[in-house]
C-alpha cells in the first residue's frame, strides 16, 4: 500500500512525498525483520530515480547502490533485467555528477552483460551501445565512441522493420559526435540523412527541428554564413 501511494504522488510530480511513503515501506521490512530482497531493490532504485530528478546526487547514489546490492542477492543472474537498471541506473547518476571515466565504466557493464545473452546486430542491443556511445563521447573516447555509433547505425539500418524515427535519432547522434570532433562535412550528411527519416509528423517537429540546428551549426563551421 505504501509503495502505492508512491507511486500515486509520483504520478502527481510531488517527488518529495513519493520519498517519503517509500521510506515508510522500507521502514516497514526493516521493522518485521522481512528482507523481500527483491521488494526491497525496487523501493531503492525508486527512491534513487526520485533523487536523481530532484537532483539529490549524494541520496540518489546512495539508494541506487542499495537497490543494486539487494537486486544481486535477490537476483543471481547478472544478465537479470532489474540489475542491468540498477547498474543503468548508476551510470546515470555518475553522468549528472559530471565523472564519465565512472558513468562511461557502468555503460560498458551494462553493454558486456546485454552482449552475452544477446546475439550480435539484435536490436535490443541499441539503446545500451547508444548510452555507451554517448558516455565514452563525453569522457573523450572518440574512437570508441564512433565505433559504437556506427554499430548502432548498421543494427537499425539492418532491422527487418526498419524504425524511421530511431534511425533519425541514431543518425542525428552520430553527425553531433562528427560536429564536436571537427568533421562538418561528415556531420552535414549525417544530420540530411536524418532529416530524411524523420516521420512528418506532430510528434517528430521537434527532432525535425534539431535536425535543421545541427546542420546550420555545420555550415556556421564552415563558415558558410550564408546557409547557416
Amino acid at each position: 500500500v505504501y509503495q502505492n501511494m508512491a507511486g500515486c504522488y509520483i504520478a502527481l510530480n510531488q517527488l518529495a512525498e513519493a520519498v517519503r511513503w517509500y521510506e515508510a515501506a522500507l521502514l516497514i521490512y526493516q521493522q518485521n525483520k522481512n528482507e523481500k530482497p527483491a521488494s526491497q531493490g525496487d523501493i531503492w532504485h525508486n527512491l534513487g530515480s526520485c533523487y536523481l530528478t530532484m537532483g539529490d546526487m549524494e541520496y540518489a547514489l546512495f539508494c541506487n547502490e542499495q537497490a543494486l546490492s539487494w537486486r544481486k542477492i535477490a537476483f543471481t543472474n547478472d544478465n537479470h533485467p532489474k540489475v542491468l537498471v540498477s547498474l543503468r541506473g548508476l551510470a546515470l547518476v555518475y553522468q549528472r555528477m559530471g565523472d564519465e571515466k565512472r558513468a562511461a565504466e557502468y555503460f560498458d557493464l551494462v553493454l558486456e552483460l546485454r552482449r552475452r545473452s544477446l546475439k550480435p546486430g539484435n536490436r535490443d542491443l541499441s539503446n545500451s551501445i547508444t548510452d555507451a556511445s554517448v558516455a565514452a563521447r563525453q569522457g573523450g573516447y572518440l574512437k570508441r565512441a564512433e565505433q559504437l555509433a556506427r554499430e548502432v547505425i548498421g543494427i537499425e539500418q539492418g532491422a527487418p522493420v526498419p524504425d524511421s524515427l530511431r534511425i533519425a535519432r541514431v543518425l542525428g547522434n552520430y553527425g553531433t559526435f562528427l560536429y564536436e570532433t571537427g568533421q562538418p562535412d561528415s556531420a552535414l550528411v549525417l544530420h540530411r540523412q536524418a532529416l530524411d527519416f524523420y516521420p512528418r509528423t506532430k510528434e517528430s517537429e521537434s527532432g525535425r527541428a534539431n535536425c535543421y540546428t545541427n546542420i546550420g551549426a555545420c555550415y556556421l563551421l564552415k563558415n558558410d554564413l550564408a546557409r547557416a
